[in-house]
């Protein structure tokens, strides 16, 4: 009965942790650090967050500007300019597939 339940229990812990929802809450809460050490000028660790989150949600729109703010910060012109790019293509894509 113990193994059934230990089973049981494992299985239901991986479906609660696995689920979209907890994905957007945790992809948020990694969001809201991420700003947190924007705001308080630690932009090299500020833009590690941010791209931890591109890596994982590449059309994640607002991670790309956070990150970009963190290299032009570092003056990584190339860098900030290349995330702004990304924005925009985002942005376009966003726009194109909510018209049709």
């Amino acid at each position: 009965l113990r193994s059934r339940i230990h089973t049981l229990t494992h299985s239901l812990t991986h479906l609660l942790t696995h689920t979209p929802q907890r994905q957007r809450k945790e992809t948020d809460a990694q969001h809201n650090w991420g700003l947190t050490l924007l705001k308080l000028e630690r932009y090299e660790d500020a833009g590690l967050i941010f791209e931890s989150i591109i890596n994982d949600e590449p059309n994640a729109e607002e991670s790309w500007a956070a990150l970009g703010l963190c290299m032009a910060k570092l003056e990584q012109e190339e860098a900030a300019l290349a995330c702004q790019r990304q924005v925009v293509k985002i942005r376009a894509m966003k726009e194109k597939f909510s018209v049709e």
